[in-house]
């Protein structure tokens, strides 16, 4: 249930969160990601209103000289590949997800998407409390 009230809105959705902006950021929502689907999801990134890929890998400077978002993509599936996943999330705030990928302590792969209801849709995500 949501009260408009001039420029703030007044929302029930977590009992932690009582004020919201309308029309800015909003409250953040986290989904979990089957590390199954990470592959699924990396290598499909343009269906869904690809923005922008960013990888960073601590122990390599090799991610800081690729530049093409297709370079990117390869380079992080490859490192799935070899090492595996610790964490996958997806996190709304305002009109834009962003998809996190943890790998060991040392690799974080960022996705940030537009069309993100299709996929929290295609892969059934449901939201973190």
């Amino acid at each position: 249930m949501t009260k408009y009230w001039g420029r703030y809105s007044k929302t029930y959705l977590r009992p932690e969160y009582k004020w919201v902006r309308v029309g800015t950021l909003g409250l953040p929502l986290k989904y979990g990601v089957d590390s199954k689907n990470v592959k699924e999801i990396l290598r499909n990134l343009k269906e869904y209103g690809l923005i922008d890929v960013d990888v960073e890998n601590a122990a390599s400077i090799f991610d800081d000289l690729l530049r093409d978002e297709g370079e990117k993509i390869r380079y992080a599936l490859q490192l799935i590949e070899e090492n595996g996943i610790d964490s996958a999330h997806l996190v709304v705030i305002g009109n834009r997800g962003t998809i996190v990928v943890k790998i060991g302590g040392v690799v974080l792969i960022r996705a940030e998407i537009k069309e993100y209801k299709k996929l929290i849709r295609d892969f059934k995500l449901e939201a973190e409390r």
